[in-house]
């Protein structure tokens, strides 16, 4: 796998020349997992016990992109079994494996920013791309995953209204509403564009899209919470809370103190929702003064 060119394309490009190399670099690995408890470990198929690659932790005790002492998630497969869904099934187990086993508040990984497949197993995987910083000289995305924004097979990014799984669920979402809404859906459409919103968040169970939610700005002080959805299979399982609560945190690192938010009379589970997230009833306001189906709630932040 390690002598394969396009295994190494993003990663330095330098392919390994000998096996010499290869026992100095499992002689490392096994020196980790002594040393830290955990290491990259080979991923291995139960059906036909085919070697596929590995995956793992790496501790880094040594300064990288202003960080030190924290754990990198990475992984390498063999060319053959890229696009399979190997990389993103090992990532999860690792990172659920890794909240369990340490006392950490987030997990990290760094990719080259050509790399278009292993972005996607990272955001699948619930990592939230920071920043771009220089690695020995390439352009590298930085990523982390917070403990707080994961949830075993549940995890949740940060985008824009731009992401394509928001698109689609908005979709799912403003067809469910012109049902419930029935004469008023184009009252309540004219107010619910998203194509300029820039704080979304989309949950995922097991690499599909779920759910989602946004916020956008009010005024100084206050975001609106907008386009609220999951999908109805999912319901019942905490995503919506832990979406709002996703939500709020933003809102919060933002600097602003309130959130707000409008939901219709026929949407009993939304309004249960907000209720149990200690968001309280206020007087209908904006667009929403005077219309009767209009139920609107505030929570300080």
């Amino acid at each position: 796998m390690d002598s394969d060119p396009e295994v190494h394309l993003y990663i330095e490009n330098k392919p390994v020349g000998s096996i010499e190399k290869i026992h100095e670099v499992i002689g490392m690995i096994q020196l980790q997992q002594q040393q830290f408890g955990t290491t990259r470990w080979a991923v291995v198929d139960k059906k036909t016990n085919d070697w596929l690659g590995w995956c793992g932790l790496k501790y880094f005790n040594q300064p990288l992109n202003g960080h030190i002492n924290f754990y990198e998630l990475g992984y390498r497969f063999k060319k053959k079994y890229w696009g399979k869904g190997f990389a993103t099934e090992a990532s999860k187990a690792v990172i659920d494996w890794g909240f369990a086993k340490f006392d950490i508040d987030s997990l990290y990984a760094i990719t080259n920013t050509k790399n278009d497949n292993s972005v996607k197993v990272l955001q699948k995987s619930g990592f939230e791309l920071i920043e771009v910083f220089d690695y020995e000289g390439d352009p590298t995305n930085w990523f982390e995953l917070k403990r707080v924004n994961h949830t075993g097979t549940t995890s949740i990014i940060r985008t824009d209204s731009q992401h394509p799984d928001f698109i689609k669920l908005v979709a799912e979402l403003d067809a469910d509403l012109a049902i419930r809404d029935g004469d008023e859906h184009a009252f309540y459409a004219q107010y619910n564009h998203v194509a300029r919103i820039k704080y979304v968040l989309v949950a995922y169970h097991e690499g599909a899209a779920v759910g989602c939610g946004a916020i956008k700005q009010m005024d100084g002080s206050t975001m609106e919470v907008k386009r609220m959805y999951v999908l109805p299979a999912f319901r019942g399982k905490g995503i919506a809370s832990l979406l709002l609560a996703g939500l709020e945190g933003w809102a919060k690192e933002l600097g602003y103190s309130r959130c707000v938010l409008e939901t219709g009379i026929r949407q009993p589970e939304a309004i249960g929702l907000y209720k149990k997230n200690h968001y309280i009833s206020i007087p209908n306001y904006g667009q929403y003064i005077g219309i009767e189906n209009s139920v609107c709630f505030e929570k300080k932040l």
